[in-house]
């Protein structure tokens, strides 16, 4: 026989094989069956489910024989069964997917690392995010074969408010510094660079809170399933195998201020992950979709001129000059103030930078609009003051900084992913969209210089020349008086 004719007749033979497909309840049944010898083979795992969901199947069964009938021998007594029951022995293990914030900057990728489902941040802030997907187990069976992992990919979407920072590594942009720990004993199983592709591309999806963002996607190549598929069946490691991707990315200038209550859009600035991944010929399984959120604040102040905010035009705002500061005390007064550099979004409205400065004098004046609104976007949790440098000629300027005070709650992470979900309140009664709201007041008339000032001189000479005009006059009238 020549191999043609060799290939042809294993053909026939194959197509010669029956096909029967289990029930919801797992059961494949053949009736009418002629006495012989037949081989069971569990063909295709690709539709099995379990409790009407898609399973991986982690062991698929051995091809075996099957006599029909099967003599079987009860209480001493022989028979010919010509009901046969063949049991299917068969594994399955789901993987799972985690995102986090690291809160805790001393130890961010050791394992260790302090980690939230929400945190607040400025705008211009480095934020790290860490990245988990399990490796289901893949146990040694008797008469199975242990399957491999064919796909293993973590899909990760960044809202708009978001920038993933990147490095361009041989012509190809990459996560900067991105760092991969998993958690097995044998360093075989150890990921290396060459076991993983990363690639950032415009978000596609439908969902409007990503509209605008990011999608990273992370990719295990043929080493790296290779590795993982080793490690999923070395039963001498950990029950419990663990990657983890650590990214970075920084919040710009198009993060969302507090909750954003609008249809369609939930609180804060929302990014999530889903891991996707195929074990042997089982479906194609896709985890739920894991969000954690950053929020941020901000300050409208309202400015006015004798308390009318109209009196604020085109022609004199630009008199009108503040500055934003902190300390680590909470005080106005603290020797240690730093001052927030700010980048102009249109009249009026300002968002705050990565850029700090410790003096007054090199920082960003703010301007109010006309109109009187100022409006400081981008701020963390917090103590603020807001101070003002001058004002309009023939109005007082404010003798203190307004302090501003952020306050945020986290509530125990139950609320991501919810419609309502918000991490935090203003520390103002009644006050829940994420903006801090305060009216400046400038009064016309004078003010006395500050004591100890050296224009005091001049009004304490004129008080004294008044004080003895008067005693003159006095004087000289208790002697017209007396002349009379």
């Amino acid at each position: 026989m020549n191999v043609q004719d060799a290939e042809d007749s294993l053909a026939n033979y194959i197509s010669s094989f029956k096909d029967v497909t289990t029930t919801n309840g797992g059961i494949a049944e053949i009736q009418n069956v002629e006495y012989g010898l037949y081989v069971l083979i569990e063909w295709d795992v690709s539709h099995a489910t379990i409790g009407g969901k898609p399973a991986s199947l982690t062991n698929t069964q051995s091809p075996f024989l099957v006599a029909l009938p099967t003599s079987v021998t009860e209480n001493g007594v022989t028979y010919w069964n010509e009901n046969v029951n063949a049991r299917i022995k068969n594994s399955s293990d789901e993987a799972e997917v985690e995102k986090k914030i690291v809160t805790d900057k001393e130890t961010l990728t050791t394992g260790d690392e302090t980690v939230d489902d929400t945190d607040t941040t400025s705008i211009g802030d480095i934020v790290h995010f860490r990245l988990k997907g399990t490796v289901p187990t893949i146990p040694e069976v008797d008469n199975g074969n242990q399957q491999k992992f064919n796909k293993y990919v973590l899909v990760d979407n960044l809202s708009k408010g978001l920038t993933p920072e990147t490095a361009t590594v041989n012509g190809t942009v990459q996560l900067k510094d991105m760092v991969v720990r998993t958690t097995n004993v044998n360093a075989d199983y150890t990921l290396a660079a060459e076991d993983y592709t990363t690639t950032i591309t415009d978000y596609e999806g439908n969902e409007p809170e990503y509209a605008g963002g990011k999608t990273i996607t992370v990719t295990l190549t043929d080493s790296g399933l290779t590795k993982i598929s080793k490690w999923a069946a070395d039963e001498k490691e950990s029950k419990t195998k663990e990657i983890y991707f650590y990214y970075t990315a920084v919040v710009n200038e198009y993060a969302e201020i507090g909750p954003n209550d609008q249809a369609g859009s939930p609180a804060g600035n929302p990014n999530e992950v889903q891991l996707r991944y195929k074990i042997g010929s089982s479906a194609d399984m896709e985890t739920e979709w894991d969000k954690v959120t950053e929020y941020t604040f901000g300050i409208d102040a309202n400015k006015q001129l004798g308390g009318s905010a109209t009196t604020i035009t085109d022609a004199n705002k630009e008199q009108i000059t503040f500055v934003l500061y902190s300390t680590k005390s909470g005080t106005a007064d603290a020797s240690d103030k730093t001052y927030y550099e700010m980048e102009k979004t249109t009249d009026g409205v300002y968002h705050v930078t990565s850029v700090t400065k410790n003096s007054v004098t090199d920082n960003a004046k703010m301007h109010p609009a006309a109109g009187g609104a100022l409006n400081i976007k981008g701020l963390e949790k917090g103590t603020y003051f807001l101070e003002e440098l001058s004002t309009v000629s023939g109005y007082n300027i404010l003798k203190a900084p307004v302090k501003i005070e952020i306050k945020a709650n986290r509530d125990e992470n139950t609320y991501v992913g919810s419609n309502n979900q918000y991490i935090g309140t203003i520390s103002q009664d009644s006050n829940t969209d994420g903006i801090f709201k305060v009216t400046i007041n400038n009064t016309k008339g004078f003010e006395l210089p500050s004591t100890g000032g050296s224009g005091i001189w001049f009004f304490v000479l004129a008080g004294a020349f008044a004080v003895a005009a008067g005693c003159g006059h006095y004087s000289m009238s208790i002697r017209k008086n007396r002349a009379k």
